[in-house]
């Protein structure tokens, strides 16, 4: 098993808190919310679909770039 950073962010229909784990940036195995993303962690879950238990498709992508190292991330229905 192999070191990790997590995103935590909520589905769009049920608010239900979902994790992608990702192997950009330093994989110390830290949480980061959606709204305080590292840049390489952003640019490596941008564009991804997750499913939630309600039956919800989920993607995050990056939003609007706060000042580096970290990006606000959202969460949109598909």
């Amino acid at each position: 098993m192999g070191m990790y950073d997590t995103v935590v962010f909520p589905c769009t229909k049920c608010g239900k808190l979902l994790e992608e784990q990702t192997k950009a940036g330093d994989r110390m195995l830290r949480m980061y919310p959606v709204c305080d993303v590292p840049l390489d962690i952003a640019a490596s879950l941008n564009g991804s679909v997750h499913y939630c238990d309600c039956g919800q498709r989920n993607r995050l992508r990056v939003a609007v770039p706060l000042p580096p190292p970290t990006t606000a991330m959202l969460v949109e229905a598909v």
